[in-house]
């Protein structure tokens, strides 16, 4: 008796072989898609923490080097230094006159760079206040005069650059004002210590406007300033709806900044 032993013919194996394939490919899709969804998800929370760590760091000052010393200038402007003293110079070494009020946190197109030709979107760093000459604070000040009693000057000594992560870049809502829809954000964001009360308050204007002024036009005014709202573009957000950042200046604190989830429409 013969046993006849019967294997696959070459079109059950090209048909395993092809059905394998497809499976594996769509699976290396599905795990790409996740990874670059997860990916622009770190970006937008790693973002979301930057801006809360300002809040906590206006609060909990460090003074990082004790030979930064405010001095005038032949206009009469007040300036930080790097602790050089000139003869005749009356500011003390090894001290400063200056005040610690805040943080800054300047957002521009890229056009910063590092050493190693980087692009470095986003740059924080402190802001000192030197006390106007004519300026007087008391028990009766309020938060906004006493914050306005002072000059106030962008340090660099502690200043620190990044970039987004994987990519991401910060750009306005479709239809805001002023900008074409989705273009990059130019903006400097102010988080002051009131010092009398030690309060927080939030301000933003143009990188090319003085601290001062952007101070200044935001009590003065009767309308209060409006929320900032940022989208966070990305190529690898994949299938998600693009999230949008938004700095709250009327809530003193952290909690100021919130993240939708991708919720509105003006960042789609």
């Amino acid at each position: 008796m013969t046993t006849t032993e019967r294997g696959f013919t070459i079109i059950e194996v090209m048909l395993f072989l092809g059905i394998t394939g497809a499976l594996f490919a769509a699976l290396m899709v599905g795990v790409n898609t996740g990874i670059t969804q997860q990916r622009y998800l770190d970006s937008t929370r790693s973002y979301k923490a930057l801006l809360q760590d300002q809040y906590a760091a206006a609060l909990n000052v460090r003074i990082q080097k004790v030979d930064q010393i405010c001095h005038s200038v032949d206009d009469g402007a007040w300036i930080v230094g790097d602790g050089k003293r000139d003869e005749g110079d009356n500011n003390r070494w090894g001290a400063s006159e200056c005040v610690v009020l805040g943080r800054a946190i300047q957002i521009t197109d890229g056009g910063d760079h590092d050493e190693n030709g980087t692009a470095k979107g986003i740059r924080v760093s402190s802001i000192v206040g030197h006390l106007k000459s004519t300026a007087k604070i008391d028990d009766g000040t309020s938060d906004f005069d006493a914050i306005k009693a002072y000059n106030l000057i962008l340090t660099n000594f502690d200043e620190e650059t990044s970039n987004m992560d994987w990519g991401s870049s910060l750009t306005t809502l479709k239809d805001a004002a002023g900008g074409a829809p989705g273009s990059k954000l130019n903006k400097i964001i102010l988080i002051l210590r009131s010092p009398v009360s030690g309060a927080l308050y939030t301000f933003y204007g143009e990188p090319s406007s003085s601290l001062d002024s952007i101070v200044e036009t935001n009590t003065t005014s009767s309308k209060p300033q409006s929320e900032l709202q940022t989208c966070i573009s990305s190529d690898a957000s994949g299938f998600l709806p693009k999230q949008m950042v938004t700095i709250n200046p009327a809530i003193a604190g952290a909690d100021a900044v919130s993240l939708d989830g991708g919720n509105k429409a003006e960042c789609q």
